[in-house]
């Protein structure tokens, strides 16, 4: 590949990442008022943070139920981290709380 190859393909992603990122911008008042995209606005944080879980937890690959090691572990130190969070509502002494949980169990 020479240096024109390689000019143009950095061009070609740079003009896609910047129209890309440009584009909410752009089509703002189409997207203030649809409802499709008000779901998601109220949506996604709660979906991303379930995901989260899910890998964290190691649930990504269910199908193969040998790759679940330490699950139980997992699931008391998430427990202990809701639980905490649950009482006393501060995010990062659930987060170092269940931390500290799952590496003493480990």
């Amino acid at each position: 590949m020479d240096n024109l190859q390689l000019f143009i393909i950095i061009a070609i992603m740079s003009i896609t990442t910047f129209a890309l990122r440009a584009m909410p911008f752009i089509f703002r008042r189409h997207i203030e008022n649809n409802q499709f995209f008000l779901f998601i606005k109220n949506k996604l944080p709660a979906m991303m943070m379930l995901v989260l879980v899910f890998y964290a937890v190691g649930l990504q690959d269910i199908a193969n139920i040998s790759s679940i090691e330490n699950l139980d572990k997992k699931l008391i130190a998430l427990s202990v981290t809701v639980v905490v969070h649950w009482l006393l509502r501060n995010f990062l002494l659930s987060i170092g709380v269940g931390a500290v949980c799952y590496i003493v169990l480990l």
